[in-house]
C-alpha cells in the first residue's frame, strides 16, 4: 500500500515568522498558521465558528521568502506535509505535536 502526506492551508499568520540560519548554514523560518471553519448549526440556524492553530516551519528559500515577505496577520496559502514528533519536558512528562513541513507558499 503506498503512503501518502499531503497537506494544503489557508488562513492567516499568528505571528511574526522566527527566522534564524542554522549551524549548517540552512535558512529556517518557523511560524503559525491560524484556520478558521465557519459553518451553519442546521438545529439552531446559527452560524458556528471554530478554530485550528498549526505550527508551520520552512527551510532554504522558503524560510526566506516567509520571512522577507510575510508578517503576523498575513494571510497565506501553504502546501505541505505533516510531521510528527515528541519530546520529553524537564519534570519527564512526554509532550507530542503535529506540524507542517511547507514544501511551497503563496500569498492568499
Amino acid at each position: 500500500m503506498p503512503n501518502y502526506n499531503k497537506a494544503i492551508l489557508m488562513g492567516r499568520l499568528t505571528r511574526d515568522p522566527d527566522f534564524r540560519i542554522t549551524p549548517s548554514g540552512q535558512p529556517k523560518a518557523n511560524t503559525a498558521v491560524a484556520v478558521n471553519h465557519d459553518w451553519i448549526d442546521q438545529q439552531a440556524g446559527e452560524k458556528r465558528s471554530t478554530v485550528c492553530f498549526i505550527d508551520i516551519e520552512a527551510t532554504g528559500r522558503n524560510a526566506e521568502v516567509l520571512n522577507e515577505c510575510f508578517e503576523k496577520g498575513s494571510p497565506i496559502y501553504v502546501e505541505g506535509h505533516l510531521r510528527y514528533w515528541k519530546w520529553k519536558k524537564g519534570n519527564g512528562n512526554i509532550r507530542s505535536k503535529h506540524d507542517l513541513i511547507i514544501e511551497s507558499l503563496h500569498f492568499s
